[in-house]
């Protein structure tokens, strides 16, 4: 909060009415809140935001459910076992189907927030037949999931069941594809736990997974073991080009960054994330064993060039951790990486680098997203560029400029500054807001 006092500072005006003085002290203490702020960085996003009740009924259309809505995933996630719900078709006839869900492809045509409550993990066929799902019991997705590129943001807490995740589990012959994930995943006792599935038997590919998976479930008398990974507590089939950023985290067996326990393909994956264990583990990659290829802890250029077509892989690599720029004051920031200008982020460890492109630079901060200080790795003699190393968490740099005032006037009584537009009150605002003093200075608003 900005105070000043009226007796350190005449404002003149062409208008005397008190009503137009009143207005104007309104406008401002309006107009000192409203500091300019510039937001720069990461991935473009608009969520859907669920609000933890309402549900919408999707239409069927491209052999797929279309989920354009939180409401609609929401009623997928509340419909998708049911034996048998109405589902429209997409083309305005009126008609449509009555079946069960779980048997029909599903199409995320849009980013979702669904973090209002619990996530209800996806579960697919409920007989007991294994045939084509993979799972004991039968409860694995047995089609396809195709996400488009998008974002679902999925919560999990205190449960204590179970094959945890999007999905319960993924059948033999089902794919989960081009979807990225953002787990708050914090299971109380559950084992075979993941950022997208309990259990894999079916294709998970070009897929990312954010955020956090824990499971504090440990049982060192139980014949059975956590399993708990960033996209898979187990994995029976194949994953390919994913990438994890997420933190990982559990105190028993077979705990891995990709997935928990592996006795199926795991290769072309990247792993960026924290995974914190006091139990030993055979690898980073995968709690139980070192059976995977072509998996990497740091960015590697040939990897990311010959994953071809598969653009969310790409760049989860390339740009896993965002750097968010905010400007206040008149002056510009320009990103850059390693090799290249108006970057969003970059690997962890790797310089990321602010350049002053226009302004007169105050201050600066920087901090990552549990709200620590990131220590700043160097800066040009003239601070027109600084630089850090990017942690493994996103990042908010915050840097104040010099407001570009008073562009006219002396500050006398016969000269006073001219303040003649919004830009002008924000800069001279910004300016107070730093520290500058106009002490005795004669100021005089032209405009409204």
């Amino acid at each position: 909060c900005l105070v000043f006092t009226y007796s350190s500072l005449h404002v003149f005006h062409k208008r005397n009415n008190n009503n137009k003085n009143n207005n104007m002290k309104k406008k401002i203490f309006f107009m000192l809140a409203l500091l300019c702020t510039i937001v720069q960085g990461t991935r473009a996003q608009n969520y859907d935001v669920w609000d933890g009740t309402t549900t919408t009924q999707p239409s069927y259309s491209d052999h797929a459910i279309q989920i354009n809505t939180a409401a609609q995933m929401a009623w997928l996630m509340k419909n998708y076992t049911a034996g048998s719900v109405y589902i429209p078709y997409s083309d305005g006839s009126g008609r449509g189907m009555w079946d069960t869900p779980r048997l029909y492809n599903i199409s995320i045509n849009a980013d979702f927030d669904m973090t209002a409550a619990n996530w209800a993990r996806l579960i697919g066929h409920s007989g007991n037949s294994t045939e084509h799902y993979g799972v004991a019991g039968g409860y694995c997705f047995p089609v396809t999931c195709n996400g488009n590129g998008h974002t679902i943001k999925i919560k999990i807490s205190d449960v204590n069941d179970n094959y945890q995740g999007l999905f319960y589990g993924i059948g033999e012959e089902a794919t989960v594809k081009n979807l990225h994930v953002v787990a708050d995943i914090h299971c109380a006792k559950s084992r075979l736990v993941g950022g997208i599935v309990g259990e894999n038997n079916g294709t998970i590919e070009n897929c990312w997974v954010s955020g956090t998976v824990r499971s504090d479930w440990k049982e060192p008398s139980s014949a059975y073991t956590a399993k708990v990974g960033g996209i898979a507590g187990e994995n029976n089939g194949t994953i390919q080009y994913c990438c994890v950023t997420a933190n990982v985290q559990n105190d028993d067996a077979d705990v891995g960054g990709l997935v928990g326990c592996n006795d199926g393909t795991l290769q072309h994956c990247t792993f960026y994330g924290e995974r914190s264990s006091t139990h030993d583990q055979a690898s980073i990659y995968s709690g139980n064993s070192a059976n995977w290829e072509n998996c990497y802890g740091v960015f590697n250029q040939g990897e990311y060039d010959a994953a071809s077509g598969k653009d969310l892989y790409r760049y989860a690599i390339k740009y896993p951790y965002t750097c968010t720029v905010k400007t206040e004051g008149t002056g510009t920031i320009r990103t850059k990486s390693a090799d290249e200008y108006d970057v969003p982020g970059v690997q962890p460890s790797a310089t990321f680098t602010l350049n002053v492109t226009s302004g007169s630079m105050h201050s600066y901060t920087i901090t990552d997203a549990d709200g620590n200080d990131v220590a700043l790795q160097g800066h040009a003699d003239d601070w027109s560029s600084f630089w850090f190393v990017m942690p493994k968490r996103d990042v908010t740099a915050t840097v104040d400029f010099w407001g570009d005032w008073p562009k006219q006037g002396e500050g006398t009584e016969a000269s006073p500054y001219l303040i003649s537009s919004a830009d002008d009150w924000n800069n001279f605002a910004q300016n107070v807001k730093l520290g500058r003093s106009y002490s005795g200075s004669h100021v005089k608003l032209t405009a409204d």
